[in-house]
């Protein structure tokens, strides 16, 4: 794998740990750095599209864990999926 490719997949790692911890921390200015215009959030099977209508499921629930998978595009995070069934292990 060539140097460039490892941290690419680094700077992900990163992307998707910052975007956890400001959403625990509920930093609205960051989330709307981090989180894509057209984003895809996807929990136990229920997709809500659009940064403006996560940001508001996120203000109810802010507890995410991370994602069994994610997409980023432009730098933000795309697609966001995780099932709570799967949280804390």
């Amino acid at each position: 794998m060539s140097p460039l490719r490892v941290l690419v997949h680094h700077h992900d790692a990163l992307s998707v740990r910052e975007s956890q911890l400001t959403v625990e921390r509920q930093d609205r200015d960051v989330l709307r750095r981090v989180l894509h215009p057209y984003l895809h959030w996807t929990e136990d099977g229920v997709t809500v599209r659009g940064r403006q209508k996560v940001l508001a499921r996120l203000a109810d629930r802010p507890v995410v864990c991370a994602p069994a998978s994610y997409e980023l595009r432009d730098g933000q995070v795309y697609r966001w999926t995780m099932s709570t069934e799967n949280f804390g292990n």
